[in-house]
């Protein structure tokens, strides 16, 4: 391979997790922590002393013990180079970034015995790799003749090497089966695969005597998105001349963990994400490590091949033919196994909550204990008074959660508003708040006790980023789970548009839903066989799990009652009007209801000539068979008997069976054809409850979701379900002069969720007096 001199600017993002591609912590103005180090390799031709460093020699840079230097065989195989450059944050300048060059068959870098990891990591019973790389192929070895797994990172030697260590003999590992080893495998597409060897086997015979009989209990690989994608060329992590960032790693209670990030033309995009978890005994331990186990990277040395290119300088060993080729620009290699947060940072599971120790060195005042009230009120969650946020008093023990001011001191100058705006920028009041917030809307029950679904997700993501609540009701988007930042089921298909098990397994997970939810422009539907563009996307409303809700089954009725109910905050008895026209009321209606007209005019009427008039925008819905249903995206048959995820009911074609049926109770009642629909919800006590602007009729979902949105009644609705999630009680008719000022407020600052919430919170109707306006 020719290697060309190329420039990268590569910038650096804060939220970079893990060591950065220079092999920096956070405390050295990079990232992610060295806990538990032994060995660091970033390549460069110096020490960190100034002292050359040899062609051949891949100096360890951790500072922990004797340093465990590398040999690089043949370099005509593998070399050093730093032929590119990154932008460097802490520098603020271009910075060369070295890298080892693995370029022929045969190469390798080893060291001689790694005994410092070998026994520091029999101390913890714990391991952890982590690489900076580039793949320089992503096809299938075999077709090189090359046997899998590759070996980017191993330790072990030879294939039925043993040593004895005080009287004890162990097997050193072979070339499948070394103490650990980090590769590239193939199956159907290309995946990286890690492996780590517990117990102490005195011979390759005795394998199954050691608690490792069911050895993919102690492998672990990826190459898909998500985890219950199978492996295939279309859904690949591994790819070829990208940065990726991987780590591997072992914990003592047996838990396996191997990190990947999404493939990036620059190391800024290469966060780590938790891709693949198994568990095997914590009783299982690493006696069995040689201590003059060999470190290898690019390739497995061997003790057995006779045929394999010898290593420069020890005459019983060789390589094996599991050459991995590529670029790595940093090793690390840890006897401590780091936790998701230590890795991940706020993206981790369950990180969404801080850990906030007390500060003696504060002295709380009544402010402090209004500004903590003020804070739980709004997120959530409890912290201490001294802590920053609320205090203004940083703590050297906690950085990360420095602030510039606090609540108090925003309190002191009689700015309630600036410090509810604080409380409204930690992640706990997107993933409590706002959360419970959308639940309480999603679903028939109303309850905060159901799901993470799309329609919350969505609601979080635009309260966090787009800051308009009217793009809930009328936006062509949706949210979802970072692909780059997450390890979700995440198959449109199967796991977001037919099934809920995206957002449950975000929940299950615990993620920090700020931090991770991504926007996505077009809404998706399914038409039974391919996904398409949604022909009528409304925000929220066309979410599948407000569909799911209230499309089941039915007439669709409920479509429109539960769109009132839930974005103009008003029950279907609350707007029914006995004196509207019956003109659009379905033919399934019976006029004479136990043979009384009457009834009919006083009671019947009263509901079905609002709903009636509004439920065509949904004529061409339906939720059956797990997924959304839009009727001229279906093939047509007739029997409600006969759909199946592969059809949809239709009578007419294009309208869905159910708005129609029962058409005999009143043939002479409305049908519904299309999906116009007309507003007759604007009469009497109507038109001062909802002050509706001027369009008051239109065809589909979105045009009837944009009608609500613009209505005086949804920013009202706004303010009575925020103030439900923040002051914990329903308003009252004591309230009303609050509701009207906050939601007023609400419009001014172009519908923002966030303000919203803060100005409510800051009410004498919400916390008393005090700090209360």
């Amino acid at each position: 391979m020719i290697k060309l001199f190329l420039v990268f600017i590569l910038l650096f993002s804060p939220n970079t997790f893990a060591l950065d591609i220079f092999g920096r912590d956070l405390a050295a103005g990079g990232s992610g922590s060295k806990v538990g180090l032994v060995a660091l390799y970033n390549f460069k031709s110096t020490r960190g002393n100034g002292t050359a460093i040899p062609n051949n020699i891949i100096a360890d840079e951790s500072g922990v013990g004797t340093p465990l230097d590398l040999t690089i065989n043949d370099l005509t195989r593998a070399n050093k180079t730093c032929s590119e450059f990154v932008f460097d944050p802490v520098s603020n300048q271009l910075q060369s970034i070295c890298s080892l060059d693995l370029i022929a068959e045969g190469a390798v870098a080893r060291s001689l015995a790694a005994t410092k990891i070998a026994t520091q990591c029999q101390a913890t019973n714990e391991v952890q790799v982590e690489v900076w790389l580039k793949n320089d192929r992503d096809d299938d070895p075999r077709i090189r003749n090359l046997l899998v797994p590759l070996k980017i990172v191993t330790m072990g030697v030879g294939v039925g090497a043993t040593e004895t260590v005080n009287g004890v003999t162990s097997y050193r590992g072979g070339s499948n089966d070394g103490n650990f080893f980090l590769g590239y495998t193939y199956n159907n597409a290309a995946q990286y695969l890690a492996s780590v060897r517990t117990g102490n086997r005195q011979t390759r015979a005795a394998m199954a005597n050691d608690g490792l009989v069911e050895f993919n209990r102690y492998r672990i690989e990826t190459s898909h998105t998500s985890t219950s994608s199978g492996d295939m060329a279309t859904n690949k992590i591994l790819e070829k001349e990208k940065f990726q960032h991987i780590i591997f790693n072992r914990n003592a209670r047996g838990e396996v963990r191997l990190y990947v990030s999404s493939a990036s033309l620059t190391a800024a995009g290469s966060v780590p994400v938790l891709r693949s978890q198994v568990a095997g005994p914590s009783a299982n331990t690493f006696s069995g490590w040689g201590a003059n186990s060999i470190l290898a990277i690019g390739n497995e040395t061997t003790a057995g091949d006779t045929d394999a290119p010898r290593i420069s300088n020890n005459s019983g060993n060789r390589t094996e033919s599991r050459n991995w080729r590529g670029q790595i620009y940093m090793v690390a290699v840890y006897c401590r196994a780091h936790t998701d947060v230590q890795i991940l940072g706020a993206a981790a599971p369950d990180a969404a909550f801080p850990v906030i120790p007390p500060n003696p060195n504060v002295t709380v005042t009544d402010l402090h204990t209004q500004a903590a009230q003020l804070y739980t009120r709004l997120t959530g969650v409890k912290i201490p008074v001294t802590a920053p946020i609320i205090s203004g008093v940083n703590d050297d023990r906690i950085p990360q959660y420095n602030v510039a001011k606090g609540m108090v001191q925003f309190l002191q100058e009689s700015q309630p508003l600036q410090a509810a705006l604080l409380a409204t920028k930690e992640d706990s009041f997107y993933n409590t708040t706002v959360r419970d917030f959308a639940k309480r809307m999603s679903t028939r029950d109303e309850t905060v006790n159901t799901p993470l679904n799309d329609f919350v997700a969505t609601i979080v993501g635009v309260a966090a980023n787009e800051k308009d609540a009217r793009l809930l009701l009328n936006g062509n988007f949706y949210y979802m789970g970072n692909p780059s930042t997450t390890a979700l089921p995440n198959d449109l298909q199967r796991d977001l548009l037919t099934s809920n098990n995206h957002y449950a397994a975000m929940e299950r997970s615990g993620y920090n839903l700020r931090r991770i939810l991504k926007r996505v422009d077009g809404q998706k539907i399914y038409s039974g066989t391919t996904i398409v563009d949604h022909p009528d996307p409304a925000g929220i409303i066309t979410s599948r799990a407000f569909m799911e809700a209230h499309a089941v089954a039915g007439t669709n009725r409920r479509l429109v009652e539960f769109t009132f109910r839930e974005f103009a905050c008003i029950p279907i008895a609350g707007w029914a009007d006995s004196t509207g026209p019956d003109n659009y009321i379905g033919r399934d209606v019976d006029r004479f209801p136990g043979g009384d007209h009457t009834k009919f005019l006083t009671t019947c009427r009263s509901c079905h000539s609002n709903m009636d008039g509004l439920r065509g925008a949904f004529a061409k819905f339906n939720f059956s068979d797990g997924f959304v249903k839009y009727a001229p995206l279906m093939p047509v048959v007739t029997d409600p008997d006969d759909e199946n995820a592969t059809n949809m009911c239709q009578s007419p074609a294009g309208i869905a069976c159910k708005m129609n049926r029962n058409n005999d109770t009143f043939p002479g009642g409305f049908a519904v054809n299309d999906d116009s629909w007309i507003n007759n919800a604007n009469r009497n006590s109507n038109t001062t409850y909802f002050g509706w602007g001027t369009t008051l009729s239109g065809r589909g979902v979105r045009s009837l979701a944009s009608m609500v949105a613009s209505s005086k009644a949804f920013p009202k609705c706004m303010a009575k379900r925020a103030f439900r999630s923040v002051c914990k009680r329903e308003v009252t008719t004591f309230d009303s002069s609050l509701i009207d000022r906050v939601s007023t407020d609400f419009v001014n600052e172009q519908y923002d969720l966030e303000r919203l919430f803060a100005r409510i919170a800051i009410s004498r109707e919400c916390i008393g007096s005090g700090i209360g306006q």
